[in-house]
């Protein structure tokens, strides 16, 4: 199938899944009775969330199966086609005016769109870690208990991969990138834009929304498979509802039960969604217990946590049992290292993410100033706006204390989509004439400085054929300069696919294997157990990894946890050499006390495994990778150094 096919299938399936998602949230939206009460992006977040509630069942039963995503796809655009006829009136397309302009950001959209279609993974994250899990979804039915995987618990409860293994079992893992771009742009989309309909300044306000909309996902930082789309579009909805339930006038347990469903969806996809999630939670609850009886409006946010809560359960039990805490950081550190929690951000960082912060949010201040000048807002609509401006800069601000690694690239959600809410909010009020002109100019000035910084944030320049903005050739600079092989080309992948097979094909089947790999994805995770070390040295079961990178000290603990086989890539350091370390930090991220932790461990676990190779039976070297026979039982399935 030739490349245009192939991208017009990936955004196909795309649109498909989305309208399942959409086809679920109005079921939601028929169950409380009330089915046109929100609009079709709201309705397609909910879907999502509940898909992700579904999956926490599913990873805990290891259900998950090719055929059941095929069956839940399905399902969900049975539902959304019960409607087909109100889907006007649903994405409310009767309603747009200022075509014209909509058509130049509907182009420029459709060209993101077709740009990340495809996408040369070149980046460790993926590679050892975010297309491993999906991957072992399909395989094996879970995430896996893997003890050694650190980025499947240090990401979040899990559910960003099974968002990305629903799209896996329709798409090829070079095509996922449209399940999060895709999927999250369009229904941020039609949030924003139904937002935006109601203002007074109509649809030229509409076209700046979603304008700046656009903007805000183009650039976003991204590095590696990482939902923050699809998160930007959960916020704005959960934002929204939030909103709409400071002003009513009784409070209905089942509209914040579907508002706990939101911040549910946003945590269980990654660990620092947490943070705006919980400011919008804290500003929702307090503004309901400022303007109300306190006790009502008490019960009200615990039974909503505790909603939320119970959603989390079988994602938390299963991070129990792979790593000792339920959700780490927050509930503990389980068998993961310290490290990466200990230090605080340098200077120089904490300088320049405080910076990107503050700009983000004159915007929002700018945005709620408007409509407090205005006093034409509701007293629990002024509260909620100024508790959700206050709470939010708090919180991601603090929080850059914390986020040693590349700040901004963690908190851009919220950094984004909470000023772009109060941005589109603000015009539904008017300003006296007396006053209209100086604030006009200071907002339009707030919105440039909003742009500015989004553009300088994203350093260096898109490549081609990969939705990370940074500059021409960067995954090669990344390796020192080692020319990656580029997975999305036929005849490399092959060739990869093929020394990956060799490899285990060395081992026995159902034999344990615990790998240090380059492309670890690319295994059979139905032949055998395997444990995939992504980040050595900071994670491991108990008795806990060695303190000292020795051979004798590493040889007991893999006797212990009863390891038979061993893989790594030494060839080229498992495609995460000291180079690499030190090209990220001076590129992407600066001084970080846990970055270094991470090049320490690695390149003395690392240089452990080659002096394991001196001590151990080798059953297989290809040149660049080996397999080592830990137990003295070890059999070997195929002739050693098969191409040496």
């Amino acid at each position: 199938m030739s490349m245009a096919w192939t991208t017009i299938y990936a955004i196909a399936i795309g649109l498909l899944l989305t309208l399942a998602f959409f086809g679920y949230g109005q079921l939601l939206a028929r169950m409380t009775g009330q089915p046109n009460r929100f609009d079709g992006g709201t309705k397609g977040a909910l879907g999502l969330a509940a898909y992700l509630a579904f999956c926490g069942l599913i990873e805990l039963c290891q259900l998950a199966s090719v055929a059941l995503f095929f069956v839940v796809t399905l399902l969900g655009i049975a539902l959304a086609a019960r409607d087909l006829r109100r889907w006007p009136q649903q994405f409310h397309l009767n309603r747009l005016t200022h075509k014209p302009i909509l058509a130049v950001l509907l182009m420029l959209y459709v060209l993101l769109i077709i740009g990340i279609a495809t996408w040369h993974f070149g980046n460790p994250d993926d590679l050892q870690g975010y297309l491993v899990m999906p991957e072992r979804i399909l395989q094996t039915g879970s995430t896996g208990l893997d003890p050694f995987l650190f980025r499947r618990i240090e990401a979040a409860l899990g559910g960003s991969h099974y968002l990305f293994a629903i799209g896996l079992a329709f798409l090829d893992f070079t095509h996922l990138r449209i399940v999060d771009i895709g999927i999250g742009s369009l229904l941020l989309a039609i949030i924003v834009g139904r937002h935006a309909q109601d203002s007074q300044r109509g649809a030229s306000l509409m076209a700046l929304s979603l304008g700046l909309a656009l903007i805000a996902v183009t650039f976003v930082p991204v590095v590696n498979l990482t939902p923050d789309i699809c998160a930007m579009a959960l916020l704005y909805a959960a934002l929204k509802m939030a909103l709409g339930l400071s002003r009513a006038e009784t409070i209905l347990q089942a509209d914040h039960l579907l508002f706990g469903l939101l911040l549910f969806g946003l945590a269980c996809l990654r660990t620092t969604y947490i943070t705006p999630a919980a400011a919008v939670y804290a500003a929702l609850y307090l503004t309901l217990v400022i303007g109300r009886k306190p006790w009502p409006a008490f019960k009200t946010a615990l039974l909503t946590a505790l909603f939320g809560l119970v959603l989390m359960v079988p994602w938390m039990v299963v991070c129990f049992r792979i790593a000792g805490t339920p959700l780490y950081p927050f509930l503990g550190l389980g068998t993961l290292s310290g490290a990466e929690v200990a230090g605080y951000a340098s200077r120089i960082v904490l300088l320049r993410s405080l910076i990107v912060v503050g700009a983000c949010y004159a915007l929002a201040v700018g945005s709620v100033y408007w409509v407090l000048a205005s006093r034409q807002a509701r007293p629990a609509t002024s509260i909620f706006l100024v508790a959700v401006t206050t709470l939010a800069l708090a919180a991601i601000g603090l929080s850059q204390l914390k986020l040693t690694l590349y700040a901004t690239r963690y908190s851009y959600v919220g950094l984004t989509t909470i000023p772009l809410f109060l941005f589109v909010e603000s015009s539904h009020y008017s300003l006296p004439k007396s006053a209209l002109r100086g604030v006009r100019v200071a907002l339009m000035a707030a919105v440039a400085l909003f742009v500015l910084v989004l553009v300088r944030a994203a350093p260096g320049t898109v490549r081609s054929g990969q939705l990370s903005w940074v500059h021409a050739g960067s995954m090669d600079d990344m390796h020192g300069g080692e020319a990656l092989a580029n997975l999305a080309d036929p005849d490399q992948r092959a060739a990869v696919t093929a020394q990956i097979a060799a490899l285990q094909n060395a081992v026995p089947p159902g034999k344990r294997i615990l790998v240090r790999l380059d492309d670890p994805f690319l295994l059979n995770f139905r032949r055998n157990p395997i444990w995939v070390m992504d980040h050595p040295g900071v994670i491991g079961p108990a008795p806990g990894v060695p303190a000292t990178d020795t051979a004798e000290a590493w040889l007991r603990y893999l006797s212990i946890l009863k390891i038979p086989y061993l893989a790594y890539a030494y060839g080229n350091e498992a495609g995460d050499s000291v180079a690499l370390g030190l090209w990220f930090t001076s590129h992407l991220s600066g001084p970080s006390h846990w970055q270094k932790t991470l090049q320490t461990r690695t390149a003395s676990v690392q240089a452990m495994l080659l002096t394991l190779r001196t001590k151990q039976r080798t059953i297989y070297d290809d040149g660049t990778r080996y397999v080592l026979a830990i137990s003295p039982d070890s059999q070997s399935i195929q002739p050693p150094n098969p191409s040496r």
